[in-house]
């Protein structure tokens, strides 16, 4: 969604393993497989047109005028991942790819204006099923 149009109010937190294949005899290249879990909460903020009452002087007052509402939804996906890891002295950089399962626990029935407006799955947020993982990491580690 656009961020601007539909601000998110989000919780996103996710779990993983790493299990390392095998490395090469000198020791800077590593093969592994990732696990990951991860479970989102998020509240979409948008605007629709509704009837809204202002009493005013002892008379009630009715106008029709934008009003915020919040879109809510949970989801929660599996994935799984290879790739291998390359290590230079202590900074290393991380190649991956794989597929996760991606459901929706639960969610409010969407707008009308999400389908109008949402692109495609990648940035919908309702989307079930699967879907491919592809990750780049640079860093550094921190032996001690």
């Amino acid at each position: 969604f656009n961020q601007s149009n539909y601000p998110a109010n989000s919780i996103y937190t996710n779990l993983g393993y790493k299990y390392y294949v095998f490395s090469s005899e000198k020791g800077n290249t590593f093969a592994f497989t990732k696990l990951h879990l991860s479970y989102e909460n998020a509240d979409i903020k948008y605007f629709e047109k509704d009837w809204v009452t202002e009493p005013s002087g002892g008379l009630t007052y009715y106008y029709y005028r934008d009003v915020a509402k919040y879109y809510h939804v949970e989801n929660i996906a599996f994935g799984m991942e290879m790739g291998v890891e390359l290590k230079a002295g202590i900074f290393f950089t991380e190649f991956s790819f794989g597929a996760q399962y991606k459901g929706v626990i639960s969610n409010d029935t969407p707008p009308e204006e999400f389908s109008e407006n949402s692109g495609d799955f990648f940035d919908d947020i309702d989307y079930s099923g699967i879907a491919p993982r592809l990750s780049i990491k640079m860093g550094f580690y921190l032996d001690w």
